[in-house]
């Protein structure tokens, strides 16, 4: 229940007893937190933290909340145009929530998400012809990929990551959260100041933006912009579903599930990276029976983390979803060409 209800804080979907009884906690660390961030920022641009570099065009891909925009897809899909093009691509990644700190080449065959962690092991399976590093410090994922012979390094969710240099910066953007005022972790899901965004190479807005919101959005960049979604690959309509998930703000999959027709009959939502969930989703499954759904639906990223031999009292679905660029191909490709050699 607790793990739910901090993921219904972070979103702004608690209901307004529990968002009046924990603001005096979590609204003042809000504020600790964005102090904390800014003193961080001032550091490195005044040199007092260092910035490393390594021989390779590096190229960041981030976002300014709290998870699910829509990050790893996109990283996917810049990987296989560079790689259409010829060139020798490595992802580097944290690795959130695994066991190890190590510098780890990530096996699609062998790996687990405990060793690996989830975002790194499902883009390895989805983009098998790339190199995907996981690292703690990432300048030592980043070095392993040089000597590895990778000519191009994706910094996956690397906005907040300044330790290490890079060329260009992508910034993914959810138009339905407003960029001013913004609410910082744990009280709201921003993690980085919208002021960050002057330093963007390209915007990715996930879904169409209000003119309230592009107003907003060109006070900190006139980056080129490019609007994309994440859309469901087939209709639910008719279909009763209990949906489980961990991923970073879930809720924007069950209203797509909605939107397809289904009828969400269940929920339970654990916070992002969490990587035990076969006991969660099995007491789950309880819940989702007395409910009458048909099914137990999560994400690809919630799935990669269960056994083979891992069964429920009920079916067991991926809800599958793929990018999709509605505007801007052609700011993509000039994008795509700015990249060093």
């Amino acid at each position: 229940m607790w793990l739910s209800l901090f993921v219904e804080i972070v979103e702004g979907r608690a209901s307004r007893l529990w968002r009046m009884a924990l603001f005096p906690f979590l609204f003042p660390a809000s504020l600790l937190f964005r102090m904390a961030l800014s003193l961080r920022h001032v550091a490195y641009d005044y040199g007092l933290l260092p910035t490393r570099k390594v021989a390779l065009p590096i190229i960041s891909v981030g976002n300014l909340l709290a998870g699910g925009v829509g990050k790893t897809p996109f990283v996917a899909l810049l990987a296989r145009h560079l790689a259409k093009r010829g060139r020798h691509v490595a992802v580097v990644s944290r690795g959130y929530g695994r066991l190890g700190i190590a510098s780890t080449l990530v096996d699609p065959r062998y790996s687990t998400a405990c060793e690996v962690g989830d975002e790194p092991l499902l883009l390895a399976k989805s983009v098998p012809d790339i190199a995907v590093w996981v690292a703690a410090r990432r300048i030592e994922g980043a070095e392993a990929a040089l000597v590895g012979g990778a000519d191009l390094i994706l910094l996956d969710d690397g906005m907040q990551h300044r330790a290490l240099s890079r060329n260009l910066e992508v910034v993914l953007l959810d138009p339905s959260v407003p960029l001013s005022p913004a609410s910082f972790l744990p009280w709201g899901c921003y993690r980085d100041l919208p002021s960050r965004l002057k330093h963007a190479s390209l915007i990715v807005l996930m879904d169409r933006p209000s003119p309230s919101f592009l107003r907003h959005l060109r006070r900190y960049s006139q980056a080129p912009q490019i609007l994309a979604t994440m859309r469901l690959v087939r209709s639910w309509k008719g279909e009763r579903v209990a949906l489980f998930s961990a991923i970073g703000r879930p809720f924007r999959v069950e209203g797509s599930l909605k939107s397809a027709g289904a009828e969400v009959v269940a929920r339970r939502f654990l916070p992002d990276h969490t990587l035990q969930l076969e006991s969660s989703i099995q007491e789950f499954s309880d819940e989702a029976l007395r409910a009458g759904a048909d099914k137990i639906v999560c994400t690809a990223k919630d799935a990669i983390k269960l056994s083979d031999s891992f069964s429920l009292p009920l079916p067991l679905e991926v809800v599958q979803a793929e990018l999709e660029i509605l505007e801007g191909e052609n700011l993509l490709e000039n994008f795509l060409e700015m990249i060093p050699r």
